[in-house]
């Protein structure tokens, strides 16, 4: 028999050793790791293929939500909370379950069902690509970006970005100190950023107009823009004049 291979992401650990709990009278279950934060999840997950997700919503610096936007392929999720206002967002991304905190083993062992069905039918979850198309279909403005660098994750303030800069599927994003790179498209950023703050310039940059120290005319349709950390950002007739605006 094949058991199910699972990982438990909560920050308390009474809620961590309450599911564990209820899973050691499962055979079928292999409890492969616990976490108290979603940094130590994202490393588990990057080395081990795992089966489903217990996973808690409301945890420092990172969310339920943000960690599953740095999984391009993970398991089955369960949500474990005790707030309600989440469970729409939940389903939109193709969670198999919702239980609200406390919950019983019955309720526990119904969702771990469905995980299981799911599972052993082959029926893949999509869930994070719908949690991506969901956030992109917001108008919302973006206050942070997380972004990985290697092992760690960094919360960027987007007031501290000076621009970003096309990169085929990605972003360059450039602040006084660093460059990231980031999994992200121009037309996002045009769409959920501040726009009394970031312009688009040119089709490969947008720029924080905090971040500008001067501009230099090229030709008579081509401008450069010098950026507080002594970068030049090429600039078009069209963004110049949005920048005269």
């Amino acid at each position: 028999m094949n058991k199910v291979r699972v990982i438990i992401v909560d920050d308390e650990s009474l809620a961590r050793d309450i599911i564990r709990n209820f899973l050691s009278e499962r055979e079928d279950v292999e409890i492969v790791a616990e976490c108290s934060n979603a940094q130590e999840c994202i490393k588990i997950l990057h080395n081990n293929s795992l089966d489903l997700m217990f996973l808690d919503i409301q945890m420092p610096k990172i969310n339920g939500f943000e960690l599953l936007e740095f999984l391009t392929d993970g398991p089955e999720i369960i949500f474990c909370t005790a707030f309600d206002e989440y469970a729409v967002k939940a389903f939109e991304i193709n969670a198999v379950d919702y239980l609200m905190k406390p919950f019983n083993k019955e309720r526990l062992f119904a969702a771990l069902e469905k995980a299981i069905f799911r599972i052993n039918s082959n029926q893949i979850s999509d869930g994070k690509e719908k949690l991506l198309l969901t956030e992109k279909m917001k108008k919302e403005i973006i206050e942070r970006l997380l972004i990985r660098k290697g092992s760690k994750i960094y919360h960027v303030p987007v007031n501290e970005i000076l621009y970003f800069e096309a990169n085929d599927d990605y972003v360059n994003v450039y602040t006084m100190a660093e460059k990231f790179i980031h999994k992200e498209t121009m037309s996002y950023l045009e769409n959920h950023l501040n726009l009394d703050k970031f312009i688009r310039v040119h089709r490969k940059y947008i720029i924080n107009i905090d971040g500008l120290q001067s501009i230099e005319a090229l030709s008579k349709d081509a401008y450069c823009a010098k950026m507080k950390n002594g970068d030049s950002v090429n600039v078009s007739q069209a963004g110049y004049k949005k920048l005269r605006n």
